[in-house]
Parts: C-alpha cells; sequence; structure tokens
C-alpha cells in the first residue's frame, strides 16, 4: 500500500467539513488505495464538538484512515500537509459591511497563510473553500515565499457544478454528457457562468438553448443558487459544497479529461486582459497535479462584459485590504519586461542579489572612506551577504570574513527579498515581510525617490 499522506481540514468542527471528512475518509477523494492522515484545525470554543467527529471517524473504521490529529494549533495542522482544504472562515455577522468582513478574514488567512508556507510540504496543494473565497486565497498567497502561487487556488467548483447540472437539465441530458462550462471571475453573484463555448454531445450547446433562457434564467439561477438553497432549507450549502471542494482536488491530481476542462480561481497571470495580482476564476485544463489557464478561446461582447463586472469586483475587494496583503514596498524599478509569475520574478531577483553578493571579495565593494554616506548612514552589511564598511583589522583572520559575507548571503537575502512581482506595467517590485528595520528602507527608498 501507498505511504500515507496529510491531508489538513480548517474550520473541521463546520457543517461543510461535517459531510467532507467522511468522504475524504473514505477514499473517495484521493482513491481507495492511498492512506489519509487527517490534520483537522478549529478555533478553541469548536474543540468540544470536533472531538465528537473524531470519534464518529473511529466509529467508522475506514480502512483508508491512518490517523486523525485535532488541534487548535495551525502550526501542527499544517505541518507537512501534502492537500490544505480551507474551509474555515470568518461568517458576516449582524450589521458587518463587507469591508469589514474583508479584514476580519485577512488577519485569519494572513496567519494560516504564513505558518502554511513555513510548515506545508514542498508539493502541497492548497484549495480555499471559506468565503470570501477569492480574496482569502490571495491574501494566502501573498504571504508565500517558500512555496509557489500555483499551488494555492480558490473554489468555484460548486458554480461550474451547479451550471452543468442546469444546462444538462434543459436540454434532458446527463451531467456526463455536458463539456467545457466555464465560470469565470468571483465566487459571488457576479460571476459569469459561461456556456458559449460548452458542448452536450459534442454538438455546441448554444445550439440546444434560447439566448434568452441563457440570459433571464440560466446566469441569474447559478449566480443566486446559494441564496436559493439558503431559503429552501434556512442553511447554506453544505454537502454540495464539500462534495465540489472533493472534484476539484481530484482533478486537480487526476487531470481533466480530454476535450474538457474545468473551472478554479486562479492567481491572474494576465490571460484574457483580466487584472493581475487577483484570484480569478478561469477555465482550465489539469494534468499531473497542475493546471494551466485554457488559451485562445473566443470573447464576445456578451462575455467581456460580465467578465469585468465581476474583475471589478475582485479589484475593489483586493484594494479593500491592499496593506496587508505587501506591507513593505522596498522598491520599483521601470522596465521593459513582460509580466511574469510571482515565483518567476522572485526566483530572478534572488538570483541577481545572490551574484551580487558573490562579487563581495573584490576590493571595490568595501567602502573606506570616513566620510561616505554608507558609514553615515548605517546598513546591516552582513545580513544583505556584503562585507561592510572598512577593512577587517589587522590580526584578524580572514577566513572569518569570508564566512560572514558567505553566512549572509545564503540568509540574509531570505529575510530581505522575500517576494517580488512584475505588474501589468512591467514595473518590478520588491516586497519584504520579515525585514525587521522597514522604516530604515522606506526612508532609502524615499531619498532615492526625492532624487529622481
Amino acid at each position: 500500500m501507498a505511504s500515507p499522506v496529510r491531508v489538513t481540514v480548517t474550520g473541521a468542527a463546520g457543517q461543510i467539513s461535517y459531510g467532507l471528512l467522511f468522504r475524504i475518509a473514505s477514499g473517495h477523494m484521493l482513491g481507495p488505495n492511498q492512506p489519509i492522515i487527517l490534520q483537522l484545525l478549529e478555533i478553541k470554543p469548536a474543540m468540544k464538538a470536533l472531538s465528537g467527529v473524531v470519534m464518529e471517524l473511529d466509529d467508522c473504521a475506514f480502512p483508508t484512515l491512518v490517523e486523525v490529529i485535532a488541534t487548535d494549533n495551525p502550526e501542527l495542522a499544517f505541518g507537512d500537509a501534502d492537500y490544505v482544504l480551507m474551509v474555515g472562515a470568518r461568517p458576516r455577522g449582524p450589521g458587518m459591511e463587507r469591508k469589514d468582513l474583508l479584514q476580519a478574514n485577512a488577519r485569519i488567512f494572513t496567519k494560516q497563510g504564513t505558518i502554511l508556507d513555513e510548515s506545508a510540504s514542498r508539493n502541497v496543494r492548497v484549495l480555499v473553500v471559506g468565503n470570501p473565497a477569492n480574496t482569502n486565497a490571495l491574501i494566502t498567497v501573498s504571504k508565500l515565499s517558500r512555496l509557489d502561487s500555483t499551488q494555492v487556488t480558490a473554489m468555484t467548483r460548486l458554480d461550474h457544478n451547479r451550471a452543468t447540472s442546469l444546462l444538462a437539465g434543459v436540454v434532458e441530458r446527463p451531467t456526463t454528457s455536458v463539456k467545457r462550462v466555464a465560470i469565470w471571475g468571483n465566487h459571488s453573484t457576479t460571476q459569469y457562468p459561461d456556456i458559449h463555448h460548452a458542448l452536450v454531445d459534442g454538438k455546441p450547446a448554444m445550439n440546444l438553448v434560447d439566448e434568452e433562457w441563457m440570459t433571464e434564467e440560466f446566469i441569474p439561477r447559478v449566480q443566486k443558487r446559494g441564496a436559493e438553497v439558503i431559503a429552501a432549507r434556512g442553511l447554506s450549502s453544505a454537502a454540495s459544497a464539500g462534495s465540489a471542494a472533493m472534484d476539484h482536488i481530484r482533478t486537480w491530481i487526476e487531470g481533466t479529461k480530454s476535450n474538457d476542462w474545468t473551472s478554479m480561481a486562479v492567481y491572474s497571470d494576465g490571460s484574457y486582459g483580466v487584472e493581475s495580482e487577483i484570484m480569478y476564476s478561469f477555465p482550465v485544463r489539469c494534468r499531473r497535479g497542475k493546471y494551466k489557464i485554457v488559451q485562445g478561446l473566443n470573447i464576445n461582447e456578451f462575455s467581456r462584459e460580465r467578465m469585468t463586472v465581476t474583475e471589478n469586483e475582485l479589484i475593489e475587494e483586493r484594494d479593500a485590504i491592499r496593506d496587508l496583503l505587501w506591507p513593505v514596498q522596498m522598491f520599483r524599478c521601470n522596465s521593459n519586461l513582460q509580466p511574469l509569475q510571482t515565483s518567476q520574478a522572485c526566483a530572478w531577483v534572488r538570483f541577481l542579489s545572490v551574484t551580487a553578493a558573490a562579487w563581495s571579495n573584490r576590493s571595490w565593494w568595501r567602502v573606506n572612506r570616513p566620510d561616505s554616506w554608507f558609514r553615515k548612514n548605517w546598513i546591516p552589511w552582513s545580513c544583505l551577504g556584503l562585507p561592510g564598511p572598512g577593512r577587517r583589522k589587522r590580526g584578524e583572520k580572514q577566513g572569518h570574513f569570508k564566512q560572514q559575507r558567505r553566512l549572509g548571503c545564503f540568509f540574509g537575502f531570505r529575510w530581505w527579498l522575500a517576494s517580488a512581482k512584475v505588474g501589468k506595467t512591467g514595473d518590478l517590485v520588491v516586497q519584504s515581510f520579515r525585514f525587521s528595520n522597514s522604516s530604515l528602507w522606506r526612508n532609502l527608498d524615499s531619498q532615492r525617490r526625492s532624487g529622481e
């Protein structure tokens, strides 16, 4: 039998998780031959309820369930996790405005995202389910330095499944006959369920339905299906949300079927003219645990208008909590670079930084003049992998100096250059999350800007 994998579920005592955990433990998500260690995270007030869930999991005696860890410690819950389902989120309370909800969740996902980056497996796959899922996923991505932005997604598979089911019902065919449905944008009432490229038994779906039905019934019903469920049963979607989460992970791992795609909210790379630095739902194809946005689809004026509406909502959500995403902007340099993924830009910046530090053996890196600007404006050179002002003292071993530079080169840039990104305008932005003396760098940046 295969080695056990660790699956982390946050908000594990909630109603979505209650239906989800038993199906994961029984092998419905990863297969009947894959042993699983469940790592369940909850807040302290819900730990008693979670203990009851653990009892039920034990009582089921699933052959694939190796161990259950229930904790309120994020470091333990995310430790070596191979799959993370971030179900838990702050619900909207009475009198709470949308901005208040965004900021409340930002604090939760800031902490969890940081610990996730430090503790999880290097090849972890992360799905954010808790609403507002797209922006919660963006917060998580903004805290990554070790992991890659492509390892975090937000769930629009529930909307995808709803659209597929509704289309199959109106043409009176099974859901397996429907392919290429797409969900664009946010997991909210602004989302755009698109059937312009959908196929039913290989035939274009638009030839089988009325355009009026699509605009007046299909799109609004998919957008507001969650409210329809609440009105009918008095509670929000739970079983269908849990099922969609498993579909999302399973498709991500096993891959999409031929001539088909699925919908996932991913970190935008500018495809179809969508703003970067947001988590936007695209049609994607998956293979070997990786996804790729479907390119080259014809977007008509009708679709473009609705895609822009949901894009603008995501931009507003991002801007409402921007100060919590990338708190310290180190510097910005104009260039003609093409837009890059965060991880690619970060890799290039670190490579160039370490290369520069390697030149520290050369004498022209050393600053000896007493009136030097660098002496007046002290900088912790050892953290940057540089030798610092002045030469070694008489009698001091040169090996000490070399060791200091090597350690600084290896460790210092991990602290200083925590993240980098290239925007749509081609501006390279390097940002720091861990450097303690950030005010120094803001002052240096302002001095540089005033001299431009």
